[in-house]
């Protein structure tokens, strides 16, 4: 028995999702994840009593907000300094995640939808 969960366990780690294209038709949920570092999310819908995982980076580098981010995230020059641009232009509240901005009257915090 403990073989058999080893084995599975071993094979869930070392296979990973296969991105899907959206079927608008059907339902999609949102699952996210937050630690000290920041917030993820994936997209994914179940169809036909599968889990798939959905393929939104296209449609988010049409997004003009979005596709700013995933280039400013992707063209720095090691974590470090990601992290560091991150920190500053995003902030974590209660567990949900802000974009902040420098206003004349101060800083304003904006909701950051997945």
């Amino acid at each position: 028995e403990a073989q058999n969960a080893y084995e599975n366990l071993k094979g869930k780690l070392l296979s990973y999702p296969i991105l899907s294209h959206p079927v608008f038709e059907e339902k999609f949920q949102i699952c996210t994840d937050a630690s000290a570092y920041g917030v993820g999310a994936i997209l994914k819908q179940i169809i036909n009593e599968e889990e798939h995982i959905i393929d939104i980076r296209e449609q988010q580098q049409k997004d003009e907000f979005a596709g700013k981010l995933l280039r400013f995230m992707e063209n720095g020059e090691g974590e470090d300094r990601k992290m560091k641009r991150t920190s500053r232009a995003f902030e974590v509240v209660n567990g949900i995640l802000y974009r902040r901005r420098k206003t004349p009257n101060g800083f304003k915090r904006t909701l950051v939808v997945p």
